[in-house]
């Protein structure tokens, strides 16, 4: 998982995207089981950010001790979310005749920039989850 986590991180930092571990908590009965939250951000420019959201959970795994060193064993679930964010510092939220032109200047006049951003998130989004399932040596498919 530490492996894991610096890959994931260098990700992040490649990429321009600020990191937060948002949440981590683990129980411990027969076996463990963890979960992780993640926050990536990048804002673009003042008016447009991007977040990725990153939820890992392992259940029922324990560390086994191997000529190659310590193996994580169990179940493992990874879930990446992602959104644009407009107006991410709520200035057009002041006033509602604000809100109503930020409505239209979103919808009419940005929805061909508003496209583009959301094809270069699903990029990241693509990378992301191409990146981890290498990791995880999982067979990578379309």
């Amino acid at each position: 998982m530490v492996e894991l986590y610096k890959s994931l991180k260098s990700w992040f930092d490649l990429h321009d995207y600020e990191f937060q571990e948002r949440e981590y908590g683990e129980e411990a009965t027969d076996k463990k089981t963890a979960k992780i939250g993640w926050m990536g951000r990048k804002d673009v420019n003042e008016y447009v950010s991007y977040r990725l959201p990153i939820s890992i959970t392992l259940k029922n795994y324990e560390t086994i001790k191997t000529k190659q060193g310590n193996v994580v064993e169990g179940d493992i679930t990874v879930k990446i979310g992602a959104n644009v964010r407009s107006d991410y510092e709520n200035k057009w939220e002041s006033a509602p005749i604000m809100h109503f032109f930020r409505s239209v200047f979103d919808r009419i006049i940005a929805s061909d920039k508003t496209q583009k951003y959301e094809k270069e998130l699903k990029k990241d989004v693509h990378d992301i989850f191409h990146r981890t399932k290498s990791f995880l040596n999982l067979q990578k498919f379309n």
